[in-house]
């Protein structure tokens, strides 16, 4: 029975397979000519259980989610000191304030603009920060657009492809369909470079995404679902396949999830740690990390060991 979209005919008609992959480098060198190379870089920002992510790909620039009210402020200062208050495009998973609420405010008091604000969830969703952010959009003459699973989205030469659950379909064990459960998930590539992006589903929908999709969702660098309050779902884990794995939660929020990639021998980052970038010449990822301190960084060494 379809659940998600049927990502195999979405793959036929843009061309767009698995590939090999691409090695990832964490905390090492770059090479000497890097900078002089076309890059995908990638930020996760510094957070305590909120995505907010900056993507900036061939003189593009891409927001993904933005966090809570609280993070307004850091926002808007990362962006203000790269030059990018006015970022192409703004997507938004689903309408959590931990996801939309700092791009709500940054909106509405006019730190930052964009060419267009994109969500899966329709204009008139009835969820309170979406019918905000629905409201403040055309006074700002910024474009609303609703994209829907199997569409794809470009920035620079990378391309994003979306899942999503249509919330219409019943779950195969039952219980009730959650905000959460609809996110959009972001499956990008820029060339052999893969990485997925999960947002806040719940463990059906983790499982359904990697038995519908399996090596489609392959990916060299992996969001923990929601995140990472929980362990990922082991089916997700296998299908996805990741060297890296980006935690956004708390560290007591995270124990089982760290537990778990331990294990597993797969690296992790938690942005709780400091401004994480990740940049891909499509063959390669070299992975950084902006520590908060030099505790800090040792504080994760010590907990990358615990099995």
């Amino acid at each position: 029975m379809k659940r998600l979209i049927c990502i195999l005919l979405a793959l036929m008609l843009t061309g767009v397979f698995p590939a090999a992959g691409a090695e990832v480098y964490i905390e090492q060198e770059k090479p000497a000519d890097w900078e002089e190379r076309d890059l995908l870089r990638i930020w996760a920002l510094y957070a305590l259980d909120c995505d907010s992510y900056v993507l900036e790909c061939g003189g593009q620039v891409m927001l993904l989610d933005g966090g809570n009210k609280p993070k307004e402020g850091s926002l808007v200062s990362f962006l203000e000191a790269h030059g990018w208050t006015h970022p192409d495009m703004i997507f938004n998973s689903h309408p959590h304030d931990d996801h939309i609420e700092a791009l709500y405010y940054a909106i509405k008091h006019g730190k930052i603009t964009t060419d267009v604000f994109i969500s899966p969830f329709p204009e008139n969703y009835g969820y309170v920060f979406h019918k905000k952010m629905a409201d403040v959009l055309p006074k700002k003459e910024i474009p609303y657009r609703q994209i829907f699973g199997g569409e794809k989205l470009t920035l620079g030469k990378a391309e994003m492809l979306l899942y999503r659950y249509d919330g219409k379909t019943k779950k195969p064990n039952g219980g009730s369909i959650t905000v959460n459960d609809m996110s959009g998930i972001l499956h990008l590539r820029y060339g052999d470079a893969t990485m997925l992006f999960t947002a806040d589903i719940g463990g059906t929908i983790q499982q359904m995404l990697a038995e519908e999709n399996g090596e489609a969702i392959k990916a060299d660098i992996l969001t923990a679902p929601h995140h990472g309050k929980n362990a990922v779902n082991p089916e997700l884990l296998k299908a996805a396949d990741p060297k890296l794995v980006i935690i956004t939660g708390k560290v007591d929020r995270t124990t089982d999830c760290r537990r778990q990639l331990n294990n597993a021998e797969i690296s992790w980052k938690r942005t709780s740690y400091g401004n994480i970038l990740m940049e891909t010449d499509g063959t390669d990822w070299y992975v950084t990390q902006e520590y908060a301190s030099e505790q800090v960084k040792k504080q994760e060494k010590k907990e990358q060991k615990k099995k």
